[in-house]
């Protein structure tokens, strides 16, 4: 729900007119975030690398290429429209959304192995959407296995990845930085203050992180957030609340 209201907040401040967004967390942001701002009047295309274009999900399937949002499409294209006209090009004014398995300081993705214990699944469009989207958001979850120093394996670079959204905090590249600085805290457990809350981020983190001189404390969701959530993710596959 933070994510969502990034998102949405982004595209009113820089213009973008598209969303590309990947599987999990990442598209349910991105679809919550097309309906605040359809809801405003303001017109904005979701996007799926399979070719869907301009399309509005329907309620009760949360997969990123649900079949029950074919009939909303405005164009049924191919992944080589969206992954390399729409979201790439000279002049792309695309928002790439993404979700990782790792991210690091940097912004450099894994979604596809740690070596010599496990594979997860691979790269997709990912590092078509982060090598080519003007800018690009991911969410992951804390903790220190998530979010090490250096991924083991760069599935997308993090050049383009300006915002990194976490369930307990948002993080930002400000000033052209190379590297994270924590911008935002999302209040959980007892960390409810903001002191709190900073030593807690810490500690769920690989990495020295810098912090905003002035940190926003995000909002908690409202009742109409949820309920958007929820008819998104009726069976929780993707949240739990």
């Amino acid at each position: 729900i933070a994510g969502s209201r990034y998102i949405a907040d982004l595209c009113r401040q820089r213009g973008y007119k598209t969303i590309l967004a990947g599987v999990g967390l990442a598209h349910l942001a991105a679809w919550m975030a097309a309906y605040y701002l359809r809801g405003e009047k303001y017109d904005v295309d979701l996007v799926a690398e399979i070719g869907m274009f301009g399309f509005l999900p329907r309620p009760s399937d949360p997969t990123v290429f649900s079949m029950n949002n074919i009939e909303s499409c405005k164009m049924l294209a191919g992944i080589e429209a969206a992954l390399g006209v729409i979201a790439g090009g000279a002049d792309s004014s695309c928002l790439g959304v993404l979700s990782a398995a790792q991210v690091d300081k940097f912004g450099n993705g894994n979604s596809t192995k740690v070596p010599n214990v496990f594979y997860i699944t691979g790269s997709g469009g990912a590092n078509d959407v982060a090598s080519n989207c003007r800018e690009v958001i991911v969410f992951a979850p804390a903790g220190k296995e998530r979010l090490p120093e250096k991924v083991p394996y760069i599935t997308f670079p993090g050049g383009n990845v300006k915002t990194l959204i976490t369930d307990v905090g948002i993080f930002e590249k400000l000033n052209g930085n190379d590297t994270f600085t924590l911008t935002g805290y999302i209040p959980y457990g007892t960390a409810i203050r903001e002191e709190e809350a900073i030593k807690g981020i810490k500690r769920l983190m690989c990495w020295d992180v810098d912090v905003a001189p002035q940190l926003e404390k995000v909002d908690l969701p409202s009742y109409e957030e949820k309920m958007m959530l929820r008819l998104f993710d009726p069976q929780g596959l993707y949240t739990k609340m």
